[in-house]
């Protein structure tokens, strides 16, 4: 009896597309809900292929708290689900459920976050790139990078002299001097211009 009332319950919170059969529960945003076929109906109401005129001369359906919507549908089906499971099983009139669904649906919190996808998680995939970073590393050298300067070839100067050395450890001569670094740190930068 208790699965069979919160399958009803379930089902009271979605909405159904009167099209396509496509289900669907909204947490914010306009009752005018249109589906990916095309189908508009009222999420309030359930009324089918409406237009915002609905909603001007509908008062009860123009501005409805979501959760409010929720909470007496979860009630209603409730109500209605141990109606019908008693007709269906008469025997099963003096069985005592350990939970009151009326009390545990006014208990019922609106989910919090993940609202627009602020607090989405990162995806794991992509390079990490600190926001939060003033542009200087921890090093006090004045430079941006946040490696140690350390002198390759042992010379301690400047590593200008045109001997033909390359710095790659493979030894051909590579024309492309970006660095892997450079690189995340691009992806990284595009990604915070895309996504912020």
């Amino acid at each position: 009896m208790r699965t069979y009332i919160e399958n009803r319950i379930s089902e009271a919170v979605m909405r159904k597309c009167h099209k396509c059969g496509k289900r669907f529960v909204k947490e914010t945003g306009c009752n005018k809900m249109t589906c990916v076929c095309g189908a508009n109906s009222c999420y309030a109401c359930r009324a089918e292929d409406i237009d915002y005129n609905h909603f001007n001369n509908n008062k009860k359906c123009a501005n409805t708290d979501p959760n409010a919507i929720h909470q007496r549908d979860m009630e209603d089906a409730a109500d209605k689900a141990k109606a019908q499971y008693l007709l269906d099983h008469p025997e099963a009139k003096d069985i005592e459920l350990k939970t009151d669904f009326k009390d545990m649906i006014k208990n019922v919190k609106p989910k919090k976050g993940r609202r627009n996808g602020r607090n989405t998680p990162y995806p794991r995939h992509l390079p990490r790139y600190d926001y939060y970073d003033e542009g200087d590393d921890d090093d006090d050298d004045g430079d941006i990078d946040d490696e140690d300067d350390v002198d390759i070839d042992g010379g301690g100067g400047d590593d200008d002299d045109d001997e033909g050395d390359d710095d790659d450890v493979d030894g051909d001569v590579d024309d492309d001097d970006t660095d892997d670094d450079d690189i995340v740190n691009d992806v990284g930068d595009i990604l915070k211009a895309f996504l912020y």
